[in-house]
């Protein structure tokens, strides 16, 4: 039989692990902006769908691919011997009239059959519809950008990323103008 103190202490713990246990089996909402801000919350509104939280002690375990990136801004190849951006290359200024883009990759071997091509520029993702080793991107504002190219599988999964290029898009100044 537990003396006082000790019945004090396991109805006190009882008592402060209720709110615990409750946070554990709350509802948890998920949404996402029009910005495309994702968000959670324990209330539900219109646009949020339910969201469950596993256990990190029941989702299984998957030995570490050597086709994932070690860090995310880590340059890997993936399953390719080559894969890089030569087109701005890193820290160019490019002086032109509009906001096109021009960019080149190198890809050794092509890409592979269902993998998809992803531009990062200034971490917005545009995918390519077709993949292809050239293409324009238009509407680029003028200023500094950072650029990263992806490779995603038929998962969805990045199996390949460029190093980050960072590059420099200006106007042309007109003469007599300072800089």
């Amino acid at each position: 039989m537990l003396g006082y103190p000790m019945r004090m202490s396991a109805i006190a713990f009882g008592i402060m692990s209720l709110p615990m246990f409750t946070l554990l089996h709350a509802e948890i909402y998920r949404w996402v902006d029009a910005n495309g801000n994702v968000h959670f919350s324990d209330r539900r509104s219109q646009e949020a769908l339910p969201f469950t939280v596993l256990n990190h002690d029941t989702l299984p375990t998957k030995p570490k691919s050597a086709l994932t990136p070690q860090a995310d801004d880590a340059q890997f190849p993936g399953p390719y011997s080559a894969f890089t951006i030569v087109l701005p290359s890193a820290n160019e200024i490019l002086i032109q009239e509009t906001g096109e883009l021009s960019i080149a990759l190198i890809l050794d071997p092509p890409l592979v059959e269902g993998h998809q091509i992803d531009v990062l520029l200034d971490e917005a993702t545009i995918a390519l519809t077709k993949p292809a080793t050239q293409f324009k991107l238009t509407g680029a504002a003028f200023g500094s950008h950072r650029l990263r190219v992806r490779i995603r599988n038929t998962e969805g999964f990045i199996v390949a990323q460029t190093p980050l290029h960072i590059f420099h898009l200006r106007k042309p100044e007109q003469p007599g103008q300072l800089p």
